[in-house]
């Protein structure tokens, strides 16, 4: 290692803003997680608890972040967020105290740029596959033609520019009593930069180039400013978040004047925090540090969801985002990349066009490098849209007024009703093309992902995914009738739009209620495709074989757990009982359909979106219901939430591994899921009379269930509003656990997601109903 040059550097100025950040702190076993606003200024700060140890700064603008990797000898022992500040290029940062327990430390490793780029390193450290984007735009700028080239460095955008962005070292300045050093690292396409910078004691001693090493006379605390180019969102104003009879319950929580315990106020605490961090005008994010910038599921899901307290503004937000990023044809976009990962997507794409001598549109491609890329590869996105207008219009005028909701979903002189029309009839043309033809609507072609479940191996190398087959499309066709017939459809202006003939299957769909009718009974139908019927000895083997592959601790608690009174699981599957539900075997939804339309028998969670849309007849409920209340490996629940994913009864090693309790999307529990299952139960309960016969068994599953969901709420409040969590068996319990915190985990979760804030109308909903 070399002595850091000691040089003068000249900073901008940098006006701390007036008033005082507030800063919430979630911790767990992952990462201390300090939520910091102040004016527009947002910002999450992580102290993550890996071995090396990380600090990482994320900020919603620009999806960006600075990562700071720790040598062994010592990490960060506290953090202490003290201020924002905004620079007059519109760039902003955030300023905190760092302290360490020892007298030194080593900044062994700094990565800027977007989360992407941050978690692709986090995975694979190097930025592998970045630096290959840069050489092949690097290589393909070589062949454009020479005017091309010049007009192109003429706006900053060159090779060695691009290069630049890799080439980082800190830099410093002494005076009388402290040491500043800096980190600057550009973009890969023009003048922007993001900055690090820290100020240590005097007495430190710093060695080290891209390694920064420090040795002090004292215990280390080192002033650190992170700083994003990018301009701040647009915050919710305060009050804003929540419709007026939700804000009055929130506000008596804040009081603590309502009958909870201390760690459910601390849950809806986070749950609020949440939202706020997340919530801007301009867009919802799905989740910090992951995936801080706009996905339409989540947006979409998570409005149904908050129905029951969101504020006009949070609805306007997630509605016209959508609208805002939609394809011209109607598909809703999955994924927004913004800032230097859409330059990195820019790139990508001109390299592509060079080779196909298209010289234009290339140079035209890395002209607009700052401009985002959406990706419509997702395919359950699209339904999702109907269901949540149909929402909104049947609000109760007292929260929201006709006129509100008219401003609502058409905007500014009836600009949004195109692009919402636009998507109902994409829904409708995809319905009558694929309800009877092959096993329904696959995965794009050549992707391995497509739905929420989209981790390569979440559908098992499923083609057809059954949320979207099975329920959604389903979901979304009863929506639209229900749209065409509400009064209000032809008030907001769609009927101009309808006539116009632009939307040929809206057209058909408002000239013929019993076209809708009939398409519906299609994907009805190619919804029993879906349906598993598994023999109680392959049941019985299935899991025997399973829980012999968990372990011996694992075994022995599972094999006590209740399946029905007078009946453990230990003897449901040695065959001295079972449940006379299943004499006959065992009945659930498969996962997917393989590209040959073959079930993939792997139980999931994903009737929740059945339950929570539709009244459903009480067979139908009872078989969902079931899946979901039988303890797991046999069916879904456990004491901390039912898993997601159960692959018991793929009855190999690989299937287990690829849907155990390490897998992002296997054996674990997410938060939304939970939640949407609590509003659905509640929904589905209004909708059955236990006084009538034909309730009997549908009730008698719905209580048992209530009672399950109740006993995890009592489980789970200090994980309940992070993405996901796991479980162990420990002294002869089944705990829940972080995920991430574990050395197999697939990957960390969010501490902070939009859709796990579905937990506000979760207990608003209970106290509504008295419970």
């Amino acid at each position: 290692m070399r002595r850091l040059l000691l040089v003068m550097l000249l900073f901008a100025a940098t006006p701390a803003l007036a008033e005082e950040p507030t800063t919430f702190v979630i911790s767990d076993s992952v990462a201390d997680n300090y939520l910091v606003r102040q004016g527009a200024v947002r910002a999450h700060v992580l102290r993550l608890k890996t071995n090396p140890a990380r600090l990482l700064v994320a900020f919603p603008a620009g999806n960006s972040g600075i990562l700071l990797e720790f040598g062994s000898n010592a990490g960060p022992a506290g953090v202490k967020v003290t201020g924002a500040f905004a620079e007059a290029d519109q760039g902003h940062g955030v300023e905190m105290n760092v302290h360490f327990s020892g007298q030194g430390a080593t900044v062994a490793n700094v990565v800027m740029g977007s989360l992407r780029e941050i978690r692709n390193h986090l995975a694979t450290p190097g930025l592998a596959h970045e630096r290959k984007v840069v050489a092949r735009f690097e290589e393909a700028l070589a062949r454009l033609p020479e005017a091309d080239r010049q007009m192109l460095s003429a706006n900053n955008i060159t090779a060695k520019g691009a290069q630049a962005a890799f080439k980082q070292a800190w830099r410093a300045a002494a005076d009388a009593e402290k040491r500043v050093l800096t980190m600057t690292r550009k973009e890969y396409l023009g003048d922007k930069e993001y900055r690090l910078t820290l100020t240590v004691p005097a007495d430190c001693r710093a060695l080290g180039g891209r390694k920064l090493t420090f040795s002090c006379n004292a215990a280390l605390t080192v002033k650190l400013e992170a700083y994003t180019p990018y301009q701040p969102l647009t915050p919710i104003e305060e009050g804003k978040l929540f419709n007026k009879k939700a804000q009055a319950y929130f506000d008596g929580l804040r009081t603590r004047s309502t009958d909870l315990k201390p760690e459910v106020y601390a849950l809806l605490d986070r749950a609020r925090a949440s939202l706020e961090f997340l919530a801007s005008k301009e867009k919802l994010l799905a989740g910090s540090f992951r995936y801080l910038t706009y996905f339409g599921r989540d947006t979409l899901l998570t409005a149904r969801m908050l129905m029951p307290v969101a504020g006009p503004a949070v609805l306007d937000a997630a509605y016209a985002s959508v609208l805002a990023r939609m394809s011209a044809d109607g598909q809703v976009a999955h994924e927004e990349d913004i800032g230097n990962q859409a330059a990195l997507r820019h790139m990508a794409k001109f390299a592509e066009l060079v080779d196909r001598g298209q010289h234009q549109e290339a140079t035209q491609e890395v002209l607009n490098y700052s401009v985002p890329v959406l990706d419509y590869k997702m395919i359950d996105d699209n339904f999702l849209l109907a269901p949540l207008v149909r929402d909104i219009i049947a609000l109760d005028d007292e929260m929201l007024s006709k006129e509100q909701k008219k401003t609502l979903l058409a905007g500014p002189e009836g600009k949004r009703l195109e692009r919402l029309a636009a998507n109902l009839n994409y829904v409708l043309k995809l319905a009558s093309e694929k309800g009877r033809k092959d096993s329904g609507i696959a995965l794009a072609e050549g992707e391995a992902v497509g739905n929420w479940r989209d981790s390569p191996t979440g559908l098992g190398g499923g083609r057809y995914p059954a949320d979207v087959n099975a329920f959604l499309l389903q979901s979304a066709l009863v929506a639209i009738g229900e749209m065409l017939a509400d009064p209000l459809f032809a008030e907001f202006g769609m009927e101009e739009l309808v006539a116009s003939g632009r939307f040929p299957f809206l057209g058909s769909a408002r000239a013929r209620a019993d076209w809708v009718d009939g398409l519906l009974r299609d994907w009805e139908e190619a919804g029993k495709k879906y349906r598993v019927a598994m023999p109680l000895p392959h049941v019985r083997s299935a899991v025997t074989k399973y829980l012999n592959y968990l372990g011996p601790a694992a075994r022995t608690y599972f094999d006590a757990l209740e399946v029905s009174e007078n009946c453990r699981l230990a003897d449901f599957v040695a065959g001295r009982c079972y449940p006379h539900d299943y004499a006959q075997g065992l009945r659930f939804i498969a996962l997917a359909l393989d590209g040959k339309g073959k079930p993939i028998p792997v139980m999931h969670t994903d009737m929740i979106f059945a339950l929570f849309d539709l009244p459903l007849p009480p067979n139908e409920l009872e078989d969902h219901l079931r899946a979901l209340t039988l303890p797991f490996p046999l069916g879904l629940m456990t004491s901390v939430g039912p898993v997601v994913a159960n692959g018991a009864y793929t009855a190999n090693e690989e299937g287990w591994k690829l849907f155990g309790p390490d897998a992002y999307h296997g054996a674990v529990v997410w938060g939304w899921v939970l939640g949407m299952l609590e509003l659905g139960v509640m929904k589905q309960r209004t909708h059955l009379d236990p006084k009538t016969g034909s309730c009997a068994e549908a009730c008698d599953e719905l209580e048992r269930i209530s009672a399950q969901l109740e006993e995890a709420r009592k489980r789970i409040p200090a994980v309940a509003t992070s993405e996901l969590w796991s479980w162990k068996i420990e002294g002869g319990k089944l705990e829940p656990v972080d995920f991430g915190a574990g050395l197999a985990h697939a990957t960390v979760g969010n501490a902070v997601q939009l859709w796990s804030t579905v937990w506000l109308s979760v207990y608003h909903e209970l106290n509504e109903a008295g419970e």
